[in-house]
């Protein structure tokens, strides 16, 4: 991928408004991910979050998906 660009990519899915967590799925090994979240209800769409990080971790040579993902978001991240 091109650095400044992004990648669209839908998931749709349906969450009470207490939930605080999900589960993305389809992510490689090895890969940093920069992602955003919007919202969606009967008012109309949110605007995107702030920029969520993500990496997963080298699991090797296998088929199945990354089960270890670490996220953080940058605006609460202490440097």
């Amino acid at each position: 991928m091109t650095v400044g660009t992004w990648s669209n990519v839908s998931m749709s899915l349906r969450l009470a408004g207490s939930k605080r967590d999900v589960v993305v799925s389809s992510l490689h090994p090895a890969v940093k991910y920069r992602i955003r979240l919007l919202a969606e209800n009967e008012i109309g769409i949110s605007q995107p979050s702030v920029v969520l990080r993500a990496t997963t971790t080298e699991e090797g040579t296998t088929t199945a998906p990354p089960v270890s993902v670490r996220m953080e978001n940058e605006k609460c991240r202490k440097t």
